[in-house]
């Protein structure tokens, strides 16, 4: 027979292995699902760069952003059919009249650019986008301009 202390004891090893368990299995999944996750927004980028500028954009690789605004974006590199300079696409999560929604920005040396939201009604799409033109676009731009020159210093400052 067991004393109280052993019986809490050993409950709560089990407590504690269960909840292991599950972690490891969200972990474990996570892990799986990430490159579903990127061909997924992949897809959306390319969609969005077909639709507003058709046949210039080709996207690439998946790139990482070390940056706290990767929970709720990705990059991607792009290659430009006619030769410019175009280096990188972000997806991201921008709050608008009807709810966070995605939008694709497209960065390049000095600038970036809005190129649209990733949404399959085009009219909707466009309602968004005159109504957050000024406010949440014109910050997301900003702040990616900051996040890539940062970046781009710090790539700088490695090869140095």
């Amino acid at each position: 027979m067991l004393s109280s202390s052993q019986r809490q004891l050993r409950d709560y090893g089990i407590f504690l292995g269960l909840l292991v368990f599950m972690f490891a299995v969200l972990f474990v999944l996570t892990i799986f699902s990430r490159k579903s996750w990127e061909d997924g927004l992949r897809s959306q980028v390319q969609n969005v760069l077909e639709r507003e500028c058709p046949g210039e954009y080709f996207v690439e690789d998946f790139v990482s952003i070390n940056s706290p605004l990767s929970t709720s974006a990705a990059c991607y590199k792009v290659s430009a059919n006619n030769g410019a300079n175009a280096r990188y696409a972000v997806i991201l999560r921008v709050a608008t009249i009807y709810g966070p929604e995605p939008a694709v920005f497209l960065c390049n040396d000095n600038s970036v650019a809005f190129i649209g939201f990733a949404l399959s009604d085009l009219e909707v799409s466009k309602r968004i986008e005159r109504a957050a033109e000024k406010s949440q676009l014109s910050y997301w731009s900003s702040e990616l301009m900051r996040i890539f020159a940062e970046k781009e210093e710090g790539v700088q400052n490695e090869a140095e």
